[in-house]
């Protein structure tokens, strides 16, 4: 049982030393303040001696440290696909070879200083890439595609394939011993990839082979993700397998392996999972304190790629940015990059003082205007949902647990006021210092969820229950114009009072969807967002609603954020920008900086904004955020590519969308932990575009599932959801 806090508790600023140069951006669009040097999730690092290292992940980001990873800084990438894999020709400190999305080959010949496009086709990727040499390397990747290169990437020829199975991993011993891992398939070499051999591994069927290392001349080890993750090993090229299950937690998949030597191995797992072996795999230890000590995310995506330098030194590269390092085979480990807790709300006071608040009690402030942010030491360790100042000295929060915390110095010192419930309350509006609405609920499967709003008119001693009801889910956003009227939003529809909350009445045509968030530029008009690519619009003070759609199908809306009556932004679990100028009747997408859950977006005039969300992301812009477009938003997509679902985990309902670069067949079967096909969500000629289905909880038990999605016959992609009842 958690410890309910009471009373005042004096709070001091706890200071923040930055490791990187914030430099001017004066004329950018969105920017990163957190993490730096950006925030996107990392999918691979790779050191080429003890100081020089990089790192590649989402919206072909590539960042650089020079200094054994105590600072990192970015690359010029001319490309935005996403980057998986990342690897210098040995002897060739200079060259490097990235390989992502879109076919994407990119190479460099100084150490990064530029980069240049070797391949780059649609409706490919390119997971992995392993140097030999200096001169020979290996790409492979969706499809059952091998390429190689005999002269350090400047050329790749495709080498012969005996599957069509996509692959996700690479690795040589020598110039002619070598492996491949992907879906259902593992495949040997040992005559430099002229013939690739399938191993016949039919007495233990698998899903995929995510991580694997050749150790020896005869060795190979891979790792899959079944029931928990199961080594495969074979000592004499192939001739036999061994199976052996590792006892990873079966929610937590393996993403990454890399081996020092023969004997010294780590895999990463993407919950936070560390797997170590000092004996070529004979046994495993795993490591589960690295998860309670640096979870900084309750998303998926912590952990994705780990290289041993040497048996000491291992660097880990996941999501948000985060880099972390171990100088001791793992035994301890040091947070270099990212590793911040998810944030939710933010407000500012004016451009230049705000707050953000998120996981884990996190409570931050800037005081110009986020060049900066400072920690106050951790005081409860609820999640803190939303922050608002009703004047320039008093502050409130909301979070979990009823969790109500107030300041009447400006932030120097929190209190705890005593709000009454232990129910969650997501968001605080005050119309002054003393008159205030908290709002919020919880969960009661199968019933869409009970709301809650609760008011006070001293200044937080006492709050009085003004709303409590079992089928309206809970309340997301609240807005108030007087002490009388006021808007609030729930998962099932949007509500009105007149009476300051006594009543609350569902007003007007087209609310009855989901409201996530709401914005009221003015007395008249207001917008709420609508959870898929839909929002809702009034024009006379919430008497009625219409919904609208964003024009961008499969973009779902999480928050939005209106500058005046006809401009703003709205942003979702994709870190797809969405802006208007004519109040939302067409709306430009951005997708260029970030793939970063946006949980809010709050301007303090009308040039500069803040979002904050996963990963303790927060994106600033100071010219009001609106250059630098993407044109090429309104494009079919590349490939055909099922996202991953939203929200996950999840309970009752979740939605999966995928985007097809054509007209096909296309199957999408949900299957349980065991491989077992448990529901078809649908299967029928498709047209090309954007896509979303809804996945129920009903009849489902609380578990890890994956669903595939099948175009023409052939698995395309997998995606892992977690439902919890």
């Amino acid at each position: 049982m958690k410890n309910y806090f009471k009373g005042s508790v004096g709070i001091l600023i706890l200071a923040v030393t930055l490791l990187y140069v914030q430099t001017s951006h004066a004329q950018s669009n969105w920017f990163w303040q957190q993490p730096l040097p950006a925030g996107n999730s990392l999918k691979d690092v790779k050191f080429v001696n003890h100081q020089t290292g990089y790192a590649v992940g989402d919206v072909g980001t590539i960042v650089k440290s020079t200094n054994g990873g105590s600072n990192w800084f970015t690359l010029n990438n001319p490309k935005k696909s996403q980057l998986w894999g990342i690897d210098f020709a040995p002897g060739n400190a200079n060259v490097l070879i990235a390989v992502g999305d879109s076919g994407l080959i990119l190479r460099t010949s100084n150490a990064g200083e530029s980069w240049n496009v070797i391949q780059f086709q649609a409706g490919v990727i390119y997971e992995d890439v392993d140097f030999v040499n200096s001169t020979t390397g290996y790409v492979v990747g969706s499809g059952g595609r091998i390429f190689k290169t005999t002269n350090a990437g400047a050329n790749w020829f495709q080498q012969t394939s005996p599957t069509g199975a996509n692959f996700l991993c690479v690795n040589f011993f020598d110039e002619n011993f070598g492996a491949i891992g992907g879906t259902t398939r593992l495949l040997l070499t040992t005559n430099a990839g002229t013939t690739w051999v399938v191993q016949n591994l039919t007495f233990f069927p698998f899903t995929q082979v995510s991580g694997i290392s050749a150790i020896d001349s005869a060795t190979v080890i891979g790792v899959v993700n079944n029931n928990g993750g199961t080594m495969l090993k074979t000592t004499n090229r192939g001739q036999d397998w061994i199976e052996e299950p590792m006892g990873i937690p079966y929610q937590d998949l393996v993403r990454d392996l890399s081996f020092s030597g023969k004997n010294n191995g780590t895999i990463v797992c993407d919950l936070g999972m560390i797997v170590r072996t000092t004996n070529a795999g004979a046994s495993w230890i795993l490591d589960s304190t690295f998860y309670q000590y640096f979870q900084r995310s309750y998303g998926i995506d912590l952990l994705r790629g780990v290289h041993m330098v040497d048996t000491s030194l291992t660097y880990i590269s996941g999501g948000g940015g985060s880099i972390y390092r171990s100088t001791n085979s793992g035994q301890n480990w040091t947070i270099l990059s990212g590793g911040y807790f998810d944030l939710h709300g933010s407000y500012f006071v004016n451009s230049n003082t705000g707050w953000c608040v998120g996981e884990e009690g996190t409570l931050q402030k800037t005081t110009n205007g986020g060049s900066n942010w400072s920690f106050y030491p951790q005081i409860t360790r609820e999640v803190l949902w939303d922050v608002m100042f009703p004047g320039p000295s008093t502050g409130y929060i909301s979070g979990d647990s009823g969790v109500i915390l107030k300041t009447t110095n400006a932030g120097t010192n929190w209190f705890f006021l005593s709000s009454g419930t232990r129910i969650n309350l997501f968001d605080i509006f005050f119309i002054n210092n003393e008159t205030g609405f908290c709002g919020g609920g919880f969960t009661s499967d199968p019933d869409p969820g009970v709301g809650i709003i609760m008011k006070t008119v001293n200044g937080g001693n006492n709050w009085e229950t003004v709303f409590y009801y079992t089928d309206s889910g809970w309340v997301n956003a609240l807005h108030f114009f007087d002490e009388n009227t006021g808007i609030a939003c729930f998962d099932r529809g949007i509500r009105r009072t007149t009476n300051g909350g006594l009543n609350w009445l569902i007003v007007g045509t087209g609310s009855t969807g989901r409201g996530l968030d709401m914005s009221f530029p003015n007395s008249q008009t207001g917008y709420t967002s609508g959870g898929s690519n839909t929002f809702y619009k009034t024009t006379n003070s919430g008497l009625s609603w219409l919904g609208y759609s964003t024009g961008n199908p499969g973009v779902v809306i999480q928050t939005i954020h209106f500058i005046n009556s006809l401009k703003g932004f709205a942003a979702g679990p994709y870190g797809e920008i969405l802006y208007t100028e004519n109040g939302g009747l067409n709306w430009t997408i951005n997708k260029g900086l970030s793939e970063n859950y946006i949980a809010s977006i709050y301007f303090s005039d009308s040039i500069n904004g803040t979002m904050t969300g996963i990963f303790g992301t927060i994106l600033k812009t100071t010219n009001g955020g609106i250059s630098y477009i993407d044109n090429e938003a309104k494009q079919v997509p590349e490939d055909f590519q099922l996202h991953q679902n939203y929200p996950n985990p999840f309970n009752p309902t979740t939605t999966i969308r995928f985007s097809l670069k054509r007209s096909a067949e296309i199957k999408i079967v949900l299957s349980n932990i065991l491989g077992k096909q448990v529901r078809v969500l649908t299967d029928k000629f498709t047209a090309a575009g954007d896509h979303k289905l809804l996945l129920k909880s009903a009849g489902l038990s609380t578990g890890v599932y994956f669903c595939s999605l099948i175009a023409n016959g052939s698995v395309a992609q997998t995606i892992k959801l977690l439902l919890i009842k």
